[in-house]
C-alpha cells in the first residue's frame, strides 16, 4: 500500500512508449542483428544468434522499463522483428557463402577436374 501511495505522490508511473520511438528502436535492433550475423561465421554465428535473441527478448525490454519507466506497446512486434532479422541475416549469409563457393569451384575447375574440385569443396 505504501508503494502505491508513494507512486501516486511522486507521479512515477509506468507509461507507454511512443510507437514511433518503439518502432525506430526495433528497426535499429534489426539492423544491428543483421550486421553482427553477417560479420560472423561458424560456431560464432550460433552464439551471435543466441545473444541477439537474448537482447531482443530480455535485455531490451528490461532496459526500456528500468531506465525510462516506459512500457513497450508491441511485444509481438519485437518477437516478429527477431524472427525477421535472424531469417534475413542467415539467408543472406547462406547466399553469400554459396556464391563464394561457386566462384571458388569455378576457379579451381580451371586447374583440376570438376570432380576433384567438387570433392575438395565438399569437405570442410
Amino acid at each position: 500500500m505504501a508503494n502505491a501511495i508513494n507512486t501516486v505522490l511522486t507521479k512515477s508511473y509506468l507509461v507507454e512508449l511512443d510507437y514511433l520511438v518503439e518502432f525506430t528502436l526495433i528497426f535499429l535492433l534489426i539492423i544491428l542483428s543483421v550486421y553482427f550475423n553477417l560479420s560472423r561465421s561458424g560456431f560464432v554465428l550460433i552464439l551471435s544468434n543466441l545473444s541477439i535473441t537474448l537482447i531482443f527478448l530480455i535485455i531490451f525490454p528490461l532496459v526500456v522499463i528500468v531506465f525510462t519507466q516506459y512500457l513497450l506497446n508491441y511485444l509481438a512486434h519485437l518477437f516478429f522483428a527477431l524472427v525477421v532479422s535472424l531469417t534475413i541475416s542467415n539467408t543472406v549469409k547462406y547466399l553469400i557463402e554459396n556464391k563464394n563457393k561457386n566462384k571458388l569451384n569455378k576457379a579451381l575447375s580451371e586447374y583440376v577436374s570438376s570432380a576433384i574440385a567438387d570433392e575438395v569443396l565438399s569437405s570442410s
